[in-house]
């Protein structure tokens, strides 16, 4: 600035809402001359007052995920706008859905760190919904278009990606691999899209907080991922959606998130959790199924599964084993002979196999029957031959008696 004799200025063309640093000094004028040097600076801090933000969060047509049976309610997400565009101590998002408008389209109101906010979702229309940021003092909206995120209706979606899974070496690693699958519909209906892979720090809930970072039109079903530094692959959860086309419009399945970085070189130490089930219909069939692991239970990679089973009678000389897909979660077995049976399920990491589940089953000529005793199942099938006799002869006995 030009020096001035006055003894005060105004500051004009500066941001609202920043920090300034003021400087001042001065020197001597004599008889309208400048005489001696300048003074010390005297130097002092002002905040401009508030505005409304300058900016609006980024909404990509991913940025949304299924939180409810059939998708009857969402959890949309944004990347939030920078700290020096927010322009005010407390500021919020408001979300709402502005078309089609119903009853129940109510706005949601989320905090300055929030990145995402929940709401329900008409699946059956075209869906817009708004985010913008105000300012909690003066209640005013910035003056430009908020982000919007479009959705059409449900059966224009494409499916969403299957089987992802989140790799990496260990806890301190800043790199984490992520693989995926199509869908099966896929293979008869080749996908016209590409994907959108997400990442973001998570809360000690697992939902997304204070930042959002994404990857778009990625077309392989594999991508590595290094965290910023500061952090570990563990203070982040992972996401994929599917972007296509479909019916003319582009649309996206929305965001599909890993249950948690699953560790190289880890050691199984937990049974899995098995059930039979028998198939009813055709005789000689059991199909096995099992839980995978919940994150709390184990952290490694499991890279397939093994069956073994044998009849009771013979399981000193003779045993089946069945290699089953990481992917998963039941298998039938057929043709099995009439006899009691030991089975054994468990699941294989790349450090090696871990403990399995015994269960045991029969097998009948006419009819199959679940049980850990054998007594008990030939005793249930006594039991129901004995009901069809007294079926039969009541069909005898009351007809006669009342002739």
């Amino acid at each position: 600035m030009k020096p001035t004799k006055e003894m005060g200025v105004t500051l004009t063309d500066l941001t609202p809402y920043t920090m300034y640093d003021i400087r001042i000094s001065c020197i001597p004028i004599v008889s309208g001359e400048v005489k001696g040097f300048w003074s010390e600076t005297f130097m002092t801090t002002a905040r401009t007052l508030e505005d409304v933000p300058s900016a609006v969060p980024v909404v990509q047509p991913s940025f949304f995920s299924c939180i409810a049976p059939e998708c009857s309610e969402i959890q949309i997400y944004w990347q939030p706008i920078k700290e020096e565009d927010n322009r005010c101590d407390m500021m919020r998002y408001k979300v709402e859905p502005v078309s089609p408008k119903s009853a129940h389209s109510r706005p949601v109101f989320a905090a300055e760190d929030s990145v995402s906010a929940r709401l329900p979702l008409n699946t059956n229309a075209t869906v817009q919904i708004s985010v913008v940021p105000f300012n909690e003092k003066t209640n005013e909206f910035p003056l430009m278009e908020p982000s919007m995120l479009v959705l059409p209706p449900k059966s224009q979606w494409p499916r969403a990606p299957v089987h992802l899974e989140a790799l990496s070496d260990g806890k301190e690693s800043k790199s984490v691999t992520l693989t995926w699958s199509y869908p099966d519909d896929f293979r008869n209906k080749p996908f016209n899209g590409d994907f959108t892979v997400v990442w973001c720090k998570k809360n000690i809930d697992g939902i997304c907080q204070k930042e959002l970072n994404w990857v778009g039109a990625v077309v392989n079903t594999t991508l590595q991922l290094k965290v910023s530094n500061g952090s570990t692959v563990d203070d982040y959860i992972y996401g994929i959606a599917a972007d296509g086309y479909y019916g003319g419009v582009r649309s996206s399945s929305g965001i599909v998130w890993a249950d948690c970085v699953h560790f190289t070189n880890r050691t199984i130490s937990e049974k899995l959790d098995v059930i039979s089930i028998v198939e009813e219909i055709d005789q000689g069939i059991m199909k096995i199924a099992w839980r995978r692991y919940k994150c709390k239970e184990f952290r490694g990679q499991v890279i397939q599964y093994i069956i073994t089973y044998c009849a009771e009678r013979n399981c000193k000389d003779t045993t089946q084993s069945l290699n089953v897909s990481k992917d998963e979660r039941n298998y039938t077995i057929r043709g099995l002979a009439p006899a009691k049976y030991r089975l054994w399920v468990g699941a294989v990491s790349d450090a090696g196999r871990g403990p399995s589940r015994q269960i045991e089953f029969m097998i009948y000529k006419k009819q199959n029957f679940l049980g850990q005793n054998e007594n008990e199942s030939v005793a249930a099938a006594v039991g129901i031959a004995l009901g069809i006799l007294v079926v039969i002869a009541l069909t005898i006995i009351v007809p006669y008696c009342l002739w």
